[in-house]
Parts: structure tokens; sequence; C-alpha cells
């Protein structure tokens, strides 16, 4: 069993870090065992210094250092984490882990996202299932429209939130939750500081070496420990038949993607020196259009000005956009939590 996301410094009273656990299984094959209903529990040696919640969030309470214990069944492990006096000014804290999907306007022809959905705007579902990929425990505010929710034939598992109306039709089945109007979500607030972290993210200088093939291979090299960046022209990606991203275990690589419009379709990935997609985050700090076909992001997509048409394909992360339109489906990897101080 392992601990992911565990670097041992949090800047700052009331600054967090999402862990995440991995456990190698006797089929040999390593599988996510984060939640709680997977067995495993959390505990701090000292409450006052930091605090750890049943789904493994840290908090800094107090300068000082902290054991935070992990166990599930006989197996037990540990790590030490340090809590700084207080956040460092210059330091950019990446939190891009808490939606499946998350549009500031609406999002349209939807239907299997595994976690939490939020839509500044209307949500329009059919044959659709949401949330259901979340612990039993993990049931609030699953599924957040600023508008109307217009959900046909499907089911949520969890609460429904909605700031307009719900129309429901055909078979509406809602699970471990109840709908009710309320908007628990600040979207402008929300909106600003995306907009704002996509920004800064693109401001970062360049850690690492962007090759772009002439046969359409896309291969990006990282050695930094903790953070590699890289800038990639949006119409690489247009004709591309292969995305290699190769960077340490635990690091983050983050793509950044220049031009107001990109397209993806039908090309595949590898990650290689121990990155998975736990540490892949596309950021399109320009975008205002980006267009997804017979494709897979293996990652989180932060393109908070742009509309996403996204079809026939899946993302394996967070989608933070805009507004989104499309049946591709969205599976749940939270995006490693990661401070970036200079």
């Amino acid at each position: 069993m392992s601990v992911t996301n565990g670097d041992g410094v949090i800047h700052g009273p009331g600054s967090t870090r999402h862990l995440g656990v991995t456990g190698l299984y006797s089929d040999g094959v390593q599988r996510n065992i984060t939640a709680q209903a997977l067995g495993t529990l959390y505990s701090s040696s000292n409450d006052g210094i930091a605090t750890v919640t049943t789904a493994g969030v840290v908090t800094g309470r107090a300068p000082g250092i902290a054991t935070i214990v992990v166990r599930n069944a006989d197996v037990t492990t540990s790590i030490s984490v340090t809590v700084l006096e207080a956040p460092v000014a210059n330091c950019l804290q990446v939190r891009l882990n808490d939606y499946n999907l998350f549009v500031l306007e609406d999002y349209k022809q939807g239907i299997d996202v595994g976690g939490r959905i939020a839509a500044g705007g209307s949500i329009f579902l059919k044959d659709f299932r949401v949330g259901w990929k979340l612990p039993d425990t993990d049931t609030d505010n699953i599924l957040v429209a600023g508008i109307n929710l217009n959900l046909n034939n499907g089911t949520v598992w969890g609460d429904a939130r909605y700031g307009g109306q719900l129309i429901p039709q055909g078979t509406l089945s809602i699970q471990r939750g109840s709908a009710s109007r309320g908007t628990p979500v600040d979207f402008a607030a929300r909106g600003a500081a995306l907009r704002t972290l996509s920004t800064r993210l693109a401001a970062l200088p360049v850690q690492g070496t962007t090759t772009v093939e002439s046969w359409g291979g896309i291969l990006l090299r990282g050695t930094h420990p903790k953070v590699n960046v890289f800038w990639v022209e949006a119409e690489s990606f247009t004709n591309a038949t292969l995305l290699s991203v190769e960077a340490p275990v635990n690091s983050l690589a983050i793509i950044n993607v220049r031009g107001t419009s990109a397209r993806f379709s039908n090309f595949g990935h590898v990650f290689s020196g121990g990155i998975d997609e736990s540490g892949i985050l596309f950021n399109f700090p320009q975008a205002t259009s980006l267009t997804a076909f017979d494709y897979g992001f293996y990652g989180t997509v932060l393109a908070p000005n742009a509309h996403v048409s996204f079809n026939a394909g899946s993302w394996v992360g967070g989608m933070y956009a805009r507004s989104l339109a499309g049946n591709a489906v969205g599976h749940i990897n939270r995006l490693r939590d990661t401070d970036i101080c200079q």
C-alpha cells in the first residue's frame, strides 16, 4: 500500500492536501483504495497540527509536524507532514479535484459522469448516470445546476440541486439523496478563480522539453521531481497520432496549449517515468473553442473560457470549462494537489 500526493509540506494553517492511496493486489494490479468505502482509514498523531478526514483530506491547523497514519485491513503505512507558519506568498495552489465536471454555463447532451457535476447554467441529461462511482457516504451536491435541471431517464446517486426548475421526463431515480431548490455553488467566484489559475499556470517558466515529430508524435519529457511545464501549439494536436509524457512519479505535468481553438481526435497516450493521469493537467488559457471526437483525455482539463464540444469519447480526471455539449463519458481520477512555490 502506498500514499500519493503526500509530499510532506503544507503551506500554512488552513491549507489542504488530498491524499491518494493505492494497493497492490495478489493479481499484480494496483488499485485506487483512497475511499473509506474500500476499507481505508485515516488518523492523525496530532489534530492540533493537522487533521485528516475520512476521505483523506489533510488540513493544516498550526505550525508543526504530525504523522498521518493510513490503514486498510492489516496493512498500515504513514507519512509525515510539516505545516509551515503561513502560506508562502508566491505559492500557486493547484486544487482541481472536487468535480468530475464543472462548467460555468450549460451542460448539454450529457449521459454518464461518475463523479460530481456542477453547471452555472442549465443541465440537460438523457439516459444518464451521475455520481455512481462515488462512495456511498459521499452524497452532498452531486448534481448542481445554477438554472434548470432537465433530466430524462436516468439516475443520480446523491443530492441534486437547482436554482430554477427541476424538469423531469421519463423515469428519474435519485438514490442516496433528494432533489431540492438551491444554489450551493458561487459560480461567479469560482469562474474568476479558475481563470486566474489558468493565467498563472500559463505564466510559469518552461520546465521540460517538447518535441513535435513529423509523423504526428508529441513527445513531452520532464525530469523535475515535482512540477514540469510544457507549451504545445494547439494546431499540433490536429494531426497528432500520439501524446507521450515522460515525468517522475508523483510529479505534475502542466501542458499549456497555445491557441484560441483546439481539436483532439483519435490518438493515444503513453505515460512513462512514473507519472500517470493523476499528474496530468491540460491548460487552455487562450482557448474559446475546444472540440474532441473519438478521443480520451487522460488527465484534468482546465479551459475556463472555452465552449467544449466532446462526443464519442471520455475524460479520466476533471473537466473545468465554460460549457460542455456532447455525450463524452466522465471517469473519476483526481488530479494530485500541488503547491508551486517560486
